[in-house]
């Protein structure tokens, strides 16, 4: 019986261990859509400084090759975009040294549903996630 005991409590403390170092834990990062007026945006926060999310970004949007890069500002962090006459812009702030926050605001096109609109919005978030080595969802509404 003491056995069991001791057994249940080294796989306890393994757990706990893992649980804190992050182990079995994904850290999941949730964007943010709206719309304002004709304009449809995402941000999303993210613990990763500025010049690096940044520049997966641009590397991101570049390896699709959906999207073209009109204008580039690399001491701004930002990026003009057009996506088919689609005129958007993508800038990344710092919020601290280690977290900076992604922004993408699109015209919306009266022609296209919003959603197929929101839709590639986020797949273009998630494809900088994929660049960047990172998890992200939509942030649950509250």
């Amino acid at each position: 019986m003491k056995r069991c005991d001791v057994g249940k409590r080294v796989f306890g403390i393994v757990l706990a261990a893992c649980l804190l170092a992050g182990c079995f834990v994904p850290i999941i990062y949730g964007y943010k859509v709206y719309r304002d007026g004709n304009r449809i945006g995402i941000s999303m926060d993210v613990k990763m400084p500025a010049p690096d999310l940044y520049a997966k970004a641009t590397t991101a949007i570049e390896k699709r090759g959906m999207t073209q890069i009109t204008e580039r500002d690399d001491k701004k962090m930002a990026l003009s975009l057009d996506r088919k006459g689609q005129k958007g812009t993508l800038t990344v702030k710092e919020v601290t040294p280690e977290a900076s926050q992604l922004n993408i605001i699109v015209e919306k096109l009266k022609d296209i549903d919003d959603k197929v609109q929101e839709k590639e919005l986020a797949d273009t978030v998630e494809a900088v996630c994929q660049e960047a080595g990172i998890a992200c969802t939509p942030a649950e509404k509250k």
